[in-house]
């Protein structure tokens, strides 16, 4: 089986994703992930700031795609819930690549996977995310102050504008 088309998610999405509301949504997220950290035995050590516990990763892992693989993930917009098939997840992981670039000239940065106890540096993108700023001086004042960072590799914008330059996109 191949990953789903990005058609074929848009299509779940909007036409064939069960409908269901959010709040619904959001409770059975906490019921099965609460139900998957009992099940898995993941528990925090306040003591221990990034743990370095090879079988706590795994479980974590394990219980994350469990979660998504029975919750799936919720359209906001339509209001559905897209799910996927095991097999359909896994391919998609498969098909992830190593590197990707962002950006051109002397801003390009090349994003790569880090792996488990990495030394590389990692990427950083800088923005707000869930906020719905309208556009014009103070969107122009808040993303300069963050692009001029010099941590920052990327800028992420999210959710969309609902208009640039008072045109809606």
């Amino acid at each position: 089986m191949t990953a789903p088309s990005f058609w074929e998610v848009l299509d779940r999405a909007c036409n064939t994703g069960v409908p269901t509301n959010v709040r619904d949504f959001d409770m059975k997220i906490f019921k099965s992930a609460s139900r998957l950290v009992k099940e898995y035995d993941i528990k925090y050590d306040q003591e221990i700031y990034v743990p370095d516990d090879d079988s706590l990763a795994d479980d974590v892992w394990n219980a994350g795609l469990e979660l998504f693989n029975e919750i799936g993930m919720y359209c906001m917009d339509s209001k559905r819930v897209i799910k996927f098939e095991d097999s359909e997840v896994r391919e998609a992981l498969r098909e992830v690549q190593d590197e990707v670039e962002i950006g051109e000239g002397n801003e390009r940065r090349i994003v790569t996977r880090r792996g488990i106890a990495g030394v590389k540096p990692p990427v950083i993108v800088g923005g707000v995310i869930e906020s719905d700023i309208s556009e014009g001086e103070n969107f122009i004042k808040l993303y300069q102050s963050i692009a001029q960072e010099p941590l920052i590799d990327g800028l992420y914008v999210g959710p969309p504008v609902h208009t640039s330059e008072g045109v809606p996109p």
